[in-house]
Parts: structure tokens; C-alpha cells; sequence
């Protein structure tokens, strides 16, 4: 039996409209609302060809969806994305989480170090969480991502490509709190992203939606950038040349940099609009020499490894109800142990942690 909630959520994660569905399968409109409401239930050969055009194993359909994103994620609310790109984006948070949940059943998890702190002052909470990561007041967090899932964090990397700002996106699941990182963004922006959804989970979840977003990006500039520490390494012509070597020192994109210096009174606005218009200027020339390789979070693949061995595609597949290449897609999200940063001169945390498998058990079967 296919459960309705499960073929919509894999309708919208397919960026489908029941339309292009229905049409695909052959069947009217109104039958397909009618079963994604379970109204009405697909013959077996329409059930199968729906997986088939949706990218999932039969098996995936034979149970509800265990996670709902509901509301609106603080990146899906740029305007920026359309409907469609952000139903998709929570749809994918939704399969690739519920996995890596039941996973979690198998392991013994990492204690969460991180709170809310609603009402605090964005560099006083700031301030705080450096200290829970272990990072000196003059210390670059380039290793942000992995220090947040070594703090307990749920950290996935989700198959759909990143838009201008619809990169990525935070929530608290039953008390855990989840980053979503979207595919295609370079190292130094996604960073930032990790750093302003840290933002969004740590200060005041009922600030109206602009506050809210300010109190975030400045949330990560104090934790990416503190601000005794940044003063003492400007340099005094503060040239672009100069900038985006310090741009490449704390790990944060070239802009967002020059932002946080004018904001805090380093530079006038005059000196501002005129590294941005340089910027602008050499457009991707200037992108190709300051972009860095992408951070990918670590946790989902090492837990995989944990529970189905080095080589854990199939079996993931199988447990989860993907299919093998998806499951292939969603790992390629994750890093190996041979893409952590070891060889960074200044690595900030630890890229070993240790997990353990609660007793001999993994999870057998499908979804379902």
C-alpha cells in the first residue's frame, strides 16, 4: 500500500506538480489527489511506475513519513525561491533525516552542548557558543562544521542544489537541533550559512522574521569573526588585496567580511561602496581566486559506515527504501575520512570522534 503522505513527499522532493504526475503515470488529476490524501488507493502497476518516475524503491511508499519540516526555515524564506524550490528543499530534509534518526536508534549518540538561549545578545551568545566549541577568542573556526556535530549537532547534506540564498536551513526536531546544508556552495559560504542557521537555533525563535534575521547574521559574524580579534588583524589601508587575505585566514566570503569591517565602524561607507564596486568589477575572476573547496559534514556517512560496513550504499538503500544510486548521492554529501581537513595548518577541531554502536543490531528491511 502506498501511504499518501509519502508519494506527495516524494512528489515534491521530485519538484513534480500532481499535473506532471498524474500525466507521467497516466491517470487523472483527481485520482492522484485522491491518493495522496488516501482516498483512494493506486492499482499495483500505477504504484510501481509512480516509484520508478519518482526515484524511490517500492519499499519507501509502504510507511508514512516519520519527519514533517513544517513552517518556514529561516533561508526558505527569501524571495529568492520559488514555491517548488522550497517544498522541495524540506522534502529532502525530511528523507534524508527520518535515515538518519533511525540510524541514530543504533548508536550511541553524542551529548548535545548546544542550547537556546533566547533573549541573549547576539555576541554574547556568540561568545558563549565559541567557548562551547573550544575556539579562543582569536581563533578562525574553519572547522565550524564539524565542530557543531561534534557538539551534537544533525548535520546533512541534501541532495538539491543550492540557490542564491537558498542554501540552507535550520529547525528543532523534538529537541535536536538540525542544520540542512544544500549541495553546490563553496566552503567559505557555507560556513557562513552554518554559522547563521546556528544563529536562528540558538537566539529568540519568536522574533518577527526580519529581526530575526539580523539577530542571525549578526550572530555569525561575532562567531566567525569576534570582533577584538578582527580589529587587531586589519590591516591599516585595509586594500582588497589585503582583505581577501584575510578572508582566507577566518574562513568567511570576501563580502561578508568587508560587511562585518564596515558595520563596525573599521571603514566609512565610501571606502565600503568602493571595495564592493570592486569586487563587483572582477567579478568571477576575483570568485575563482577566494572560493574554497566545500566543507562536507561527516556524521551521516561514519554512522552508515558504523551500521552497514566500508562499503554501505546497498545496505542503506535496502534499510532505507532508496535506491542504491540515491543512496550513493546522499553519501557523496558526506565526507570520507580522507576528504576531513587534516592537513589544514590550523585546524580547529578535532575531526576524530568516536561512536558506538548500541549492542550488535542494525537496521533490517526497508522504510517499511
Amino acid at each position: 500500500m502506498i501511504h499518501g503522505g509519502r508519494l506527495r513527499q516524494a512528489r515534491e522532493f521530485a519538484g513534480l506538480t500532481q499535473a506532471e504526475l498524474a500525466q507521467d503515470l497516466g491517470i487523472a488529476q483527481s485520482r492522484l489527489s485522491d491518493a495522496e490524501h488516501d482516498r483512494y488507493r493506486l492499482p499495483e502497476p500505477v504504484a510501481v511506475e509512480a516509484a520508478a518516475v519518482l526515484g524511490f524503491a517500492p519499499g519507501f511508499f509502504t510507511a508514512p513519513p516519520a519527519v514533517e519540516i513544517s513552517g518556514t526555515p529561516a533561508h526558505l524564506r527569501s524571495r529568492a525561491a520559488g514555491a517548488a524550490e522550497e517544498k522541495r528543499a524540506r522534502r529532502a530534509g525530511e528523507v534524508v533525516l527520518e535515515q538518519l534518526l533511525r540510524m541514530l536508534a543504533f548508536i550511541e549518540p553524542l551529548p548535545l552542548r548546544i542550547s537556546a538561549q533566547a533573549g541573549a545578545d547576539p555576541a554574547e551568545a556568540a561568545a558563549s557558543v565559541r567557548a562551547v566549541l573550544g575556539a579562543r577568542p582569536d581563533q578562525p573556526l574553519t572547522g565550524l562544521i564539524f565542530a557543531l556535530e561534534h557538539a551534537g549537532l544533525l548535520v546533512v547534506g541534501l541532495p538539491v542544489p543550492a540557490r542564491r540564498r537558498l542554501d540552507a536551513f535550520s529547525f528543532w526536531h523534538d529537541r535536536l537541533p538540525v542544520l540542512c546544508l544544500l549541495d553546490g556552495t563553496v566552503g567559505d559560504q557555507r560556513t557562513w550559512a552554518a554559522a547563521h542557521e546556528l544563529g536562528h537555533l540558538v537566539l529568540d525563535p519568536t522574533a518577527a522574521p526580519t529581526r530575526a534575521e539580523e539577530q542571525a547574521e549578526a550572530f555569525a559574524a561575532h562567531l566567525l569573526l569576534p570582533s577584538a580579534a578582527l580589529a587587531a588583524d586589519l590591516p591599516p589601508a585595509g586594500t582588497l588585496q589585503q582583505l581577501t587575505m584575510l578572508k582566507h585566514r577566518w574562513g568567511v566570503p570576501l563580502p561578508a567580511l568587508i560587511r562585518t569591517v564596515h558595520r563596525r565602524g573599521h571603514i566609512d561607507t565610501g571606502r565600503y561602496t568602493g571595495l564592493i564596486r570592486q569586487i563587483s568589477a572582477r567579478g568571477e575572476r576575483l570568485r575563482d581566486r577566494v572560493t574554497q573547496e566545500p566543507v562536507k559534514p561527516r556524521g551521516f556517512r561514519k554512522i552508515s559506515g558504523i551500521l552497514y560496513g566500508p562499503a554501505p550504499a546497498q545496505a542503506l538503500a535496502a534499510d532505507a527504501g532508496w535506491t542504491p544510486g540515491f543512496a550513493d548521492t546522499v553519501l557523496s554529501l558526506h565526507a570520507t575520512a580522507d576528504e576531513l581537513p587534516h592537513h589544514r595548518p590550523r585546524r580547529t577541531v578535532d575531526n576524530v570522534v568516536t561512536l558506538h554502536r548500541r549492542g550488535s543490531t542494525r537496521p533490517t528491511g526497508s522504510a517499511g
